[in-house]
């Protein structure tokens, strides 16, 4: 006999797997009603444990009323004769109704009503399951900015950016920093286009610093930038560059012959670090950045573009290691919430482990261990036994 706690795990796994189908109102496919059996007791039960069986059956009965379910109950024969009717399925009659049930009713209401905003403003070349997923990677975003999308949406299906910055679009509701990488995507999506044409308008620059004590005890700069079209040209050629992805770490690694530590800044310093020639015919490259889905994303990035980094403490042996240092709030005390699972091609085994890890909902650890938690002294210690790995 499943308990009503069994049962609402049942309803919960539906619900996660059906979110996308259910938003874009096609639920063909989720086959509702759902009928979810609820064990039956055996002969033995009934003669031995009436009270118990029908303590359960009325609390089946409760949890079927509370959720607005429904039930089929089935007549059971005990061993000595004695009937006794009890619950056989639990009547899931529709999602949202699942949904109100597993605490996520309102998520719901809200990612079906931004997909009916949404899907009228795209292009007949997008399906409605590329605008589910859209809308399952905005759930972060508030209605004011999910309207702002709407507008850009809008105002971008009448009128060309082309040759404009992201700061210039002059879309109503839109501020000058809104128009990011990552929501260029979306957009990009949405409307089934490549790219937006906008100019960069800046040139893209990342700074590094020097850890040569050779270069440094004669002189020679700590600190230097690389920017997309200039001469880039640094005072000696590496033998080992790694790239950290958080300011502090890439401001705190100890001296080290022949190397150069980059802050990497994301997929934007992606773009820009991977295509430098001195960077690119380095012996060896490595990364260092968040055990979280946003860090492994960022390492597929550079391999994506040619750059064959390896990483450090960014896989699921590290992340197990390290978990008493993770976290699953952000800056301001919220709860982040379970990601959902990128599809990266270019993770090894053990990070796409990790990554498979993070995007579990059952996972019992942090959804973020920051780089800058994890002991300085065992980055150094992991750095030196990757390039003894990787020079044998």
């Amino acid at each position: 006999m499943k308990s009503t706690a069994d049962l609402l795990d049942v309803i919960s796994r539906r619900v996660r797997t059906g979110w996308r189908e259910a938003i874009t109102g096609e639920t063909a496919s989720l086959r509702l009603p759902w009928r979810v059996p609820v064990g039956k007791p055996a002969g033995n039960e009934l003669d031995g444990r009436l009270n118990d069986v029908r303590a359960w059956s009325q609390a089946v009965d409760l949890f079927a009323r509370q959720h607005g379910f429904t039930i089929t109950k089935q007549a059971r024969r005990s061993a000595s004769g004695l009937t006794q009717e009890v619950p056989s399925v639990v009547v899931v009659p529709s999602f949202e109704t699942a949904a109100a049930a597993v605490g996520r009713g309102k998520d719901f209401l809200r990612d079906r009503n931004r997909m009916a905003l949404l899907m009228p403003l795209t292009t007949q070349e997008v399906t409605p399951a590329q605008v589910a997923g859209v809308v399952y990677r905005i759930r972060s975003w508030d209605d004011g900015d999910v309207v702002v999308l709407a507008a850009a949406l809008a105002w971008l299906a009448e009128h060309s950016a082309a040759g404009m910055t992201a700061r210039e679009v002059p879309v109503p509701g839109m501020n000058s920093k809104w128009l990011t990488t990552s929501r260029q995507r979306e957009i990009t999506l949405l409307l089934g286009r490549d790219n937006l044409g906008l100019t960069v308008g800046r040139p893209a620059r990342r700074h590094f610093r020097y850890l040569d004590a050779g270069h440094l005890d004669a002189g020679g700069r700590q600190f230097d930038v690389a920017a997309a079209g200039d001469v880039n040209r640094p005072e000696y050629l590496p033998d080992l560059v790694i790239i950290c992805e958080n300011v502090d770490s890439a401001q705190q690694l100890p001296r080290r012959a022949r190397t150069i530590v980059f802050e990497g800044d994301g997929d934007a310093g992606a773009a820009l670090i991977g295509e430098l020639d001195w960077v690119k015919h380095c012996p060896h490259v490595l990364y260092w950045g968040d055990m979280d889905v946003d860090g492994l994303s960022i390492v597929n990035t550079y391999r994506l573009r040619g750059l064959n980094v390896a990483t450090v403490l960014m896989d699921h042996h590290a992340y197990l290691r390290f978990s008493h240092l993770g976290v699953s709030v952000d800056r301001s005390g919220k709860p982040l919430p379970l990601p959902a699972r990128p599809v990266l091609t270019h993770l090894t085994q053990d990070e796409a482990r990790l990554l498979e890890q993070l995007c579990d909902p059952a996972l019992r650890g942090p959804l973020r261990i920051e780089q800058e938690r994890l002991p300085r002294e065992s980055a150094v210690a992991e750095i030196e036994r990757l390039i003894g790995s990787l020079s044998s």
